[in-house]
């Protein structure tokens, strides 16, 4: 049983780390002045796993749904 609890405790813990970056990117690239090697550094992240996709796919709603309720400005981003 405690094998099966560090497996967990580790799924978590990596759950976590990709919700973070996640959350950091999508700050970064509200910026509009991104350069190059950081939106390389984006897209080489994205596709690193589709796990990464749906968390940065989270991240973007989340903005939308905070930007309509007023809670943060307007978006830099383009695709918004």
């Amino acid at each position: 049983m405690e094998g099966h609890e560090e497996f967990r405790c580790r799924d978590l813990y990596r759950t976590v780390l990709i919700t973070q970056e996640a959350a950091e990117w999508y700050v970064r690239l509200q910026d509009g002045d991104v350069p190059l090697a950081k939106r390389v550094s984006y897209i080489f992240w994205l596709k690193a796993s589709p796990v990464h996709v749906a968390e940065m796919l989270r991240m973007r709603r989340l903005g939308s749904r905070l930007r309509r309720a007023g809670l943060i400005g307007p978006s830099n981003d383009a695709d918004e």
